[in-house]
């Protein structure tokens, strides 16, 4: 099971277009560890959440930690890449299993942990 950062945005939002590049740039930087962090964009005004869903969007951009463990996490922290990857590392079930000093080195072989303990995979 990975866990997913999302952000839910609206595309004529000016505030989600700021975000975009900084939100692309995590995602390249984190590249690395996917099986462990998804890191994911959706356009709420295109895509309806199912009724069940455990986080509504009320505004945008909206961001999400939706964790290994399924519980979900509002980020109201600053809007930088290393804010973002500070939170994760704090907040993420799996943050204490990747090597953050990895983060942004081109997806080093050596980027994932060596911990075998994987239940939550």
């Amino acid at each position: 099971m990975t866990e997913k950062e999302k952000k839910n945005n609206s595309t004529g939002c000016g505030h989600c277009k700021k975000l975009a590049p900084i939100y692309d740039e995590l995602g390249a930087k984190l590249k690395p560890f996917a099986d462990h962090i998804v890191i994911a964009k959706m356009d709420a005004t295109l895509n309806d959440l199912p009724e069940d869903t455990p986080y509504q969007v009320s505004g945008f951009p909206t961001i999400k930690l939706v964790k290994a463990d399924n519980t979900v996490l509002d980020y109201n922290g600053e809007r930088t890449v290393d804010d973002f990857v500070t939170f994760l590392q704090t907040n993420a079930v799996h943050g204490s299993k990747i090597d953050f000093s990895k983060v942004g080195n081109g997806g080093s072989e050596h980027a994932h942990s060596h911990d075998h303990d994987h239940e939550e995979l």
